[in-house]
């Protein structure tokens, strides 16, 4: 079974009203958007000081596993707690989670799954990116807490802007 299914065009157009755009070049110059990043440290790696207090950013490919599984166990929790629609970039679709079941044994099969998922409960935009981050779109954080606490509770932390 698919995790995904196809969605209705007026819930298709519900959703991109209000996400304005799907695609994360776009938020990330949307200024109507805040960009909330969560990763392994509490800054962007070159930013760290004290590298030898930190996990180092080069690692093997057993550990690498290790943090792609704690990022995805957040997008599992994420998915577990909300409904979701991922975003299939291909067609530009948005389609609705089938199977929360099927999505989840997808997600701890392949820890690097970096599909866009939009939680409209949120009003939020989840990603995933290759470099142990994940980024949180949003036009309120306080709306994003959730999100934030389940990041926390994963030993995840919020990257501050400076």
């Amino acid at each position: 079974m698919r995790a995904f299914k196809h969605i209705t065009k007026n819930e298709e157009l519900k959703l991109k009203k209000e996400f304005s755009t799907l695609f994360l070049e776009d938020l990330d110059d949307n200024e109507s958007f805040i960009r909330i990043p969560i990763s392994l440290w509490d800054k962007w790696y070159k930013d760290v000081l004290n590298k030898e207090n930190e996990p180092p950013f080069d690692c093997s490919e057993k550990e690498e596993r290790i943090r792609y599984e704690l990022i995805a166990s957040m997008t599992i929790d994420i998915v577990e707690k909300y409904e979701v629609y991922g975003v299939f970039y291909k067609r530009n679709k948005l389609k609705k989670v089938r199977c929360k079941k099927q999505l989840i044994e997808d997600l701890k099969k392949n820890v690097f799954f970096s599909r866009t998922l939009v939680i409209p409960k949120l009003r939020a935009i989840y990603s995933v990116t290759w470099d142990f981050t994940a980024f949180i779109y949003c036009k309120n954080e306080l709306e994003v807490q959730p999100l934030i606490d389940i990041a926390t509770s994963k030993g995840l932390k919020q990257i501050k802007y400076t």
